[in-house]
């Protein structure tokens, strides 16, 4: 499926960025590696999540942040692509073992679940920002 993405997007002979996000934490030192592990849009195409080094997943509206629809707005893309757009929502993995990846729940809206190194599966509520549930991997014994 990646390889299938890719060509399409190889096919264009350019790409028009739609908004620039800032992955970082405001409480971090600015000087603080911060790359991005993994972009998702939920099933419902309502928020993308932002998950990455820093221990953090970054929540932004998706229809109205990001892609609005045109009917409701002037412009397509209102705003400038250079301005920075700030998280609805920040979860904070307080844990020196960083995450891994995110998966949106398909079965239940506002659900996501993030894994770390250690082998570790956490449960978040988006809306709240609360860490509802953690679980542990064992070695089948």
């Amino acid at each position: 499926e990646f390889c299938s993405e890719l060509e399409k997007a190889s096919q264009y002979d350019d790409l028009k960025a739609l908004k620039t996000f800032n992955y970082r934490s405001f409480s971090a030192n600015p000087r603080t590696s911060n790359h991005v592990c993994k972009l998702e849009i939920d099933q419902n195409q309502n928020f993308l999540s932002v998950a990455g080094s820093l221990n953090l997943i970054q929540i932004f509206d998706y229809k109205s942040q990001i892609c609005p629809d045109t009917a409701s707005s002037s412009s397509m893309f209102p705003g400038d692509v250079e301005d920075p757009i700030s998280p609805v929502q920040q979860l904070h993995y307080n844990s020196d073992h960083h995450l891994t990846s995110t998966a949106w729940a398909t079965n239940v809206n506002g659900k996501i679940v993030s894994t770390d190194v250690q082998g570790k599966v956490h449960l978040w509520n988006v809306e709240t920002g609360d860490l509802e549930r953690s679980f542990e991997g064992h070695d089948g014994e």
